[in-house]
């Protein structure tokens, strides 16, 4: 128990370094939220174990397993109790200990409402993976082999599931199953589409030169262990008494030690990284506006406060949906009296990625959200003045297409609230989403009303006037933005588009410099500016820019074409031909290249590959296209006679 509790010592001593690094004060998260639950604990106290909603054994169903194990643990350590009176069986105490503080913490986290935050609650837990792995083995160690196997492919299904779940997570339709979800086959037919996003790794070169080494030595110590024991016995397992060897142990802590020196490196590596980007962000002014708060090393920042406020506005929504109207109108109330009518910035159900849309369709033809909306209203009933509840009842009607219904109870929302700004941006982006210029126009006056220094509000409106085509006002609230806030790269790109459509491409290309300054990595803005040049007759200009957005996309076709043209319009015809054929090796239905390849051809005099061009159109059924190429090469035949 010693051991156990001063293996805390050197965890604690690590998370006042990092949150030292982080805030510059001792402002740990830990004892942050433990004052939180405390004060918040009754309306954290939530089945999170079992929900479909991101529920730990739901979610992640290989705990079981786990669970298992740490039964038989239980039943080993019941059978020794001699022993361990006697002081015999110290590691079996060990193991134990260990394994019944990460049970009670899988509990304890059960309890809490989304305990992962944003992300599944499994990650609160990732600290205590390496001891729920010992329990997974201590399950399998335990097993006669035919068992072993069929634990094994069970456990592949429960991985799967675990993916399954992340992938419908990461597409936002987790909200979406609350109340029910479509079948089991249905699902997973639209899991292929999310594998890419599932395992995109970031900086995979740099992971490889670090872990490689690591992955190496675990390999060679696990076949030095297969040598030593000759099968898979209990020397697999250190903690049991009288199985362990020397040299094995020794192994141990040389790995240990490994591990340790290349979390150093990763941490050094990453605090580089990271002070080399803020240093790129501050050069972009991006903390032009940034207000430097005060951290006590107690109380919660205001972004801290803002995600409680997330989650009670998450609890709210989830019990609307589960027309629980009991424990709605009770979050309603605790959240009242700790943070009074205090509003969070809340975000739309986000656009979901196909094919999932599918999915949500099916689920909102069942007409399942009929309950939440009635929740909703049993509670604006009780609470006229709630915006949570509006907000929450706006966002169901946006889920389910119904964008008048949605539009109709914010305008409710704005009558009995008139100053939340959070309304009335959400109000201007249904009637934007809903092609109502006028209406989006209106709400977004009242949004700069109250908020009159804010270049985003601004910059909003400046958009809306813009797609209205009142390019003069649009201008005027650009200027308005940028004046508030010189660097603001929305302001500058607007300003680049709308004078590009006014064929002032003077003005277009200074804006779409100022916006690359901002934000030299964009490829839609040197696609702009390479677009100007081009229209403005600078197509050597523009040759410099679609060449840096090749570096930077180096498989859009279009981009291969557009520097073709500009070849071509210089005489240049190998290059163009090079680059027109790359862009057919992209998009081989790609028919404006073979009408100009064709035209080239032509032009040289090399029938043949010309004729092939005319072929390749034919097949994509082009026949305007080949009539043009047919009637340019009757016309040169003419001339020529």
């Amino acid at each position: 128990a010693v051991y156990f509790a001063a293996g805390f010592i050197p965890i604690l001593i690590a998370r006042a370094i990092n949150s030292y690094l982080t805030y510059g004060t001792l402002h740990m998260e830990e004892v942050i939220y433990v004052i939180a639950a405390l004060r918040c604990r009754l309306s954290y106290n939530f089945n999170g174990l079992f929900s479909s909603f991101r529920g730990l054994l739901y979610t992640s169903p290989i705990f079981y397993i786990c669970l298992s194990g740490f039964v038989l643990v239980l039943i080993n350590v019941s059978r020794n109790i001699k022993s361990i009176v006697k002081g015999n069986a110290a590691r079996d105490v060990f193991l134990f200990i260990l394994t019944s503080y990460a049970v009670i913490k899988l509990l304890f986290v059960g309890r809490m409402f989304s305990a992962g935050g944003e992300t599944l609650s499994a990650r609160a837990l990732v600290a205590e993976f390496p001891v729920f792995v010992l329990l997974y083995g201590y399950t399998l160690q335990m097993q006669k082999r035919y068992l072993k196997r069929l634990l094994g492919a069970i456990s592949l299904l429960l991985v799967f599931w675990n993916l399954l779940i992340i992938s419908e997570y990461m597409a936002g339709l987790d909200w979406l199953y609350v109340t029910g979800a479509p079948g089991i086959m249905k699902r997973i037919q639209s899991f292929g589409h999310m594998l890419n996003l599932l395992f995109y790794a970031n900086n995979p070169v740099i992971k490889i030169m670090l872990c490689l080494p690591l992955l190496l030595i675990i390999s060679w110590l696990v076949l030095y262990i297969l040598q030593r024991s000759g099968r898979m016995d209990n020397s697999w397992f250190w903690y049991r008494e009288g199985q362990s060897k020397g040299q094995v142990s020794s192994f141990l802590y040389f790995f240990a030690i490994y591990a340790c020196l290349a979390y150093a490196a990763v941490t050094s590596i990453n605090m580089i990284n990271n002070k080399k980007n803020v240093e790129e962000l501050r050069k972009r002014g991006f903390f032009e506006n940034a207000r430097i708060m005060d951290i006590s090393p107690i109380k919660m920042t205001e972004f801290e406060e803002e995600e409680h406020l997330r989650f009670f506005f998450d609890l709210k929504r989830f019990y609307s949906l589960k027309n629980d109207i009991r424990m709605l109108n009770y979050i309603r109330e605790f959240k009242e009296d700790i943070y009074g009518k205090r509003e969070a910035t809340h975000d739309h159900y986000h656009s979901l990625p196909d094919p999932y849309s599918s999915l949500a369709d099916s689920y909102s033809e069942k007409g399942r959200y009929k309950k939440a909306i009635d929740s909703y209203r049993d509670i604006l009933q009780l609470a006229p003045r709630d915006i949570d509840a509006f907000i929450g009842l706006s966002d169901i009607y946006v889920t389910m297409g119904n964008y008048t219904k949605a539009a109709e109870t914010l305008e409710e929302a704005v009558r009995t609230c008139p100053y939340s700004v959070n309304i009335l941006v959400r109000l201007a982006n249904i009637y934007k989403e809903t092609n109502d210029l006028d209406k989006a126009i209106e709400f977004l006056k009242k949004d700069i009303e109250l908020n009159p220094g804010s270049a985003p509000s601004h910059a909003g409106l400046a958009d809306v006037y813009a797609s209205k085509g009142d390019y003069d006002a649009a201008i005027k609230h650009y200027n308005a933005a940028i004046k508030i806030n010189p660097k603001s790269i929305d302001a500058c790109a607007g300003l680049a588009e709308i004078y590009a459509r006014k064929a002032d491409y003077t003005r277009s290309i200074e804006y779409y410099k100022k916006a690359l300054e901002l934000n030299p990595g964009s490829i839609k803005f040197y696609t702009g500016l390479a677009n100007a040049y081009i229209e403005a007759g600078m197509g050597e200009n523009a040759e410099l820019y679609l060449k840096k957005i090749i570096e930077l996309n180096p498989d859009s076709f279009s981009h291969y074409i557009n520097l073709g043209d500009v070849y071509a319009s210089k005489g240049d015809y190998d290059r163009a031909i090079e680059n027109f054929n790359k862009s057919i090796s992209i998009n081989p239905n790609n028919a404006y290249a073979y009408r100009v390849l064709g035209e080239i051809y032509i032009d040289r005099g090399d029938m043949e590959s010309a004729l092939k061009q005319i072929m390749r159109l034919k097949k994509l059924r082009k026949n305007d296209l080949v009539k043009e190429l047919e009637g340019y090469i009757k016309e040169l035949s003419d001339e020529s006679e």
